[in-house]
């Protein structure tokens, strides 16, 4: 199976936003009411915000697509757009999900290495 992962870009916020619902559904929905959820899903995936999240130049999202379907995305932050300040060396994964029929594909160790390029990249942490 072929895994490409890009970075998501403004035009794409609409699938961004379906598939962030979709998959924090999917694993907070069993624990959460569903006022609950429209709560939060019109404060953190509106079209607004998810906007501004990825034109900041601090935040980083990636999709994971398999044959172009939209499987998993990725969101990371440096500086300080970080939810818990960890300093310009630390990247925060914000945001790491996957389809459920995609689960257990090795999506998520593509994305998790993404991850880690962008570290490398936009740090001066060393891995040995």
């Amino acid at each position: 199976m072929t895994i490409d992962i890009q970075k998501v870009r403004v035009e794409e916020v609409e699938a961004l936003q379906k598939i962030s619902i979709e998959t924090f559904g999917d694993t907070f929905g069993a624990d959460n009411s569903s006022e609950d959820l429209d709560q939060y899903y019109q404060k953190a995936y509106n079209f607004k915000q998810l906007t501004s999240e990825i034109t900041n130049d601090a935040s980083y999202f990636f999709f994971a697509k398999q044959a172009d379907q939209l499987v998993g995305y990725l969101k990371v932050n440096i500086d300080e757009v970080q939810s818990e300040k960890m300093g310009s060396d630390t990247l925060e994964v914000e945001r790491f999900y996957v389809r459920q029929q995609f689960k257990r594909l090795g999506i998520g160790s593509r994305l998790m290495q993404q991850h880690l390029r962008l570290h490398k990249k936009t740090t001066n942490v060393k891995f040995g």
